[in-house]
């Protein structure tokens, strides 16, 4: 147990006996501040900044006196200088703000420093006999290296990659041979490095990656200053098989300088692909009644109340090509036998459309009576894949059971319509959600309905 102690405490001693006799100096923060931008860096400073400001915190013993310590700074002669020899004193404001056992210093350089300067070293003194607490040395930073981080630290914003055609212009994600013409543009925000350096001279350069390689689209030289730089890019023909060879993956670069400042990726996809992409999401089924009123939503219609239906269907597409033809089905029928066949064509313009139908009439022209239901299918087909279909139940006019009762047709040939279900439930109140029946009533009445 004493043993422990004892190297526990040798191990603390040295961190305790700086506590008590030795002032300690925290890294120093570096700020340069030039046209209302401040730069924090580690260890660096701007050369060319309109002023440089760097903080200390020193931390005194706990037995010495705070309130009479008093900083200053020294210049290490000679270090940091080019071959010139040439020694200027660089003007400067010391502060400094005492609490408690703690003493920050704040060392302000107004002015930028002399270019033959390739470092600053100094050293933080206390007291009259000026003895050193810490010797710091930073590196200053000239046209070269501030003209190098700022264009790493350029990004474009606002990239957008649009599809350009007779019909406008488009967000281009999927893109095909028809689609028109490819156009980039970007935004590139001015850098915090701006306001360290005069305007630079570099080189933009926009190449187009494709699976077979890269191609130079754009090069030009440009110059980049505290404003924000806006740019477009040449329109690209999506039909020039030399710049898109091959259905894949393509992204488009925009460089400045050595950095790449923007990546915009697309697919470019084939005539099979982008007529396999359409989709229907919606067919919508509208009965027009005897009356000559049209009631949309319905899906179980009767041969007393309605005289034809009318379907509608929804074509939508993310892809914008106006000069490819997309050839269209659209077909009513009743088990094998087709009632109603209409073709349609139209150009992939748009990123959704309404095709409506003409009627299915029922009667001699149309639909023909029946003892039984029928169960008619409305299907769409888009270069012959079948996309959306749905099932349409008409009720025929005749009584459905002889006079004893039973049914004239199997059970099997009559669809159940689960929302005329509910609609008939709720109007004849024959259940309650809210309230249901328990026990053994309850269960019999459930599998009867069921059933």
């Amino acid at each position: 147990m004493i043993k422990t102690f004892a190297s526990g405490w040798f191990a603390h001693w040295p961190r305790l006996a700086r506590q008590l006799w030795r002032a300690e100096v925290s890294d120093a923060r570096c700020f340069s501040i030039s046209r209302g931008v401040t730069l924090e860096l580690i260890g660096e400073l701007v050369a060319s900044a309109e002023c440089l400001e760097i903080q200390f915190s020193v931390h005194w013993p706990v037995l010495w006196k705070v309130k009479k310590r008093m900083i200053g700074i020294r210049w290490v002669p000679g270090s940091g200088h080019r071959s010139t020899g040439v020694h200027r004193p660089i003007p400067y404001e010391l502060k400094q703000f005492s609490s408690h056992h703690t003493t920050d210093v704040c060392l302000r350089i107004c002015g930028p420093l002399v270019p033959y300067r390739e470092t600053l070293d100094l050293e933080l003194v206390d007291g009259p006999e000026q003895r050193p607490l810490a010797h710091f040395k930073f590196r200053l930073l000239h046209r070269a290296a501030v003209e190098s981080r700022l264009l790493q630290s350029l990004k474009a914003r606002n990239s957008r990659l649009w599809v350009q055609n007779r019909t406008g212009c488009r967000p281009a994600q999927v893109v095909g041979a028809t689609s028109g013409f490819l156009v980039a543009e970007f935004l590139v925000p001015p850098a915090d490095w701006s306001a360290f350096a005069p305007p630079v001279e570099t080189i933009l350069k926009v190449e187009l990656v494709s699976p077979r390689g890269r191609v130079e689209i754009e090069r030009q030289p440009i110059t980049l200053t505290s404003k924000a730089f806006t740019f477009r890019t040449p329109k690209l023909a999506l039909g020039d098989q030399d710049l898109f060879p091959e259905p894949g993956n393509y992204r488009l670069t925009v460089s400045l300088g050595p950095q790449v400042v923007a990546v915009l990726p697309f697919e470019f996809i084939g005539q099979r692909e982008m007529l396999h992409r359409i989709k229907v999401p919606q067919i919508s089924i509208s009965a027009q009644t005897r009356a000559g009123d049209l009631v949309p939503g319905l899906t179980t219609l009767r041969w007393e109340e309605h005289r034809a239906v009318l379907a509608s269907m929804q074509i939508s597409s993310d892809i914008s090509a106006p000069d490819t033809l997309v050839n269209c089905n659209a077909s009513i029928s009743e088990g094998g036998m087709v009632i109603r066949n209409e073709d349609i064509v139209f150009p992939l313009d748009r990123p959704s459309r309404t095709i409506k139908l003409h009627p299915l009439e029922f009667g001699v022209t149309g639909l023909q009576t029946q003892p039984k239901p029928a169960r008619l299918t409305v299907a769409v087909t888009v270069e012959g894949e079948e996309k959306a279909s749905m099932v349409v139940l008409v009720l025929p006019p005749e009584r459905i059971t002889n006079f004893e009762g039973q049914l004239t047709f199997e059970v099997k040939d009559l669809p159940f319509d689960e929302i005329e279900y509910n609609q008939i439930v709720q109007r004849l109140r024959l259940c309650d959600d809210s309230s249901p029946q328990r026990g053994l009533w309850g269960w019999l009445q459930s599998k009867i309905l069921r059933d």
